[in-house]
């Protein structure tokens, strides 16, 4: 048998209250990665070609750098939405 202290029930509170504090920053912080990362997917680093018949496609498909760009993002969003799930 134990018995709660108002000391005990308050420690539990502000742990509870400060556990809460920061799950909300990180899924804040997961909200936030998500949207760059969509939003890099449309704004892509060299932009698109306008003419040809490649037009459409991104400028620098056939980087390295372009295909780690996206790998990156890919699992970044990834990432997020589970976080946020």
């Amino acid at each position: 048998m134990s018995i709660t202290t108002e000391s005990n029930t308050a420690s539990r509170e502000n742990y509870y209250s400060s556990k809460r504090s920061i799950i909300d920053l990180q899924l804040l912080v997961a909200v936030l990665i998500a949207t760059v990362t969509f939003a890099a997917a449309f704004t892509i680093p060299g932009g698109y070609n306008n003419d040809g018949p490649s037009q459409g496609m991104a400028t620098l498909v056939g980087s390295a750098a372009f295909q780690a760009f996206v790998g990156s993002n890919t699992t970044a969003f990834g990432f997020s939405i589970v976080a946020l799930i």
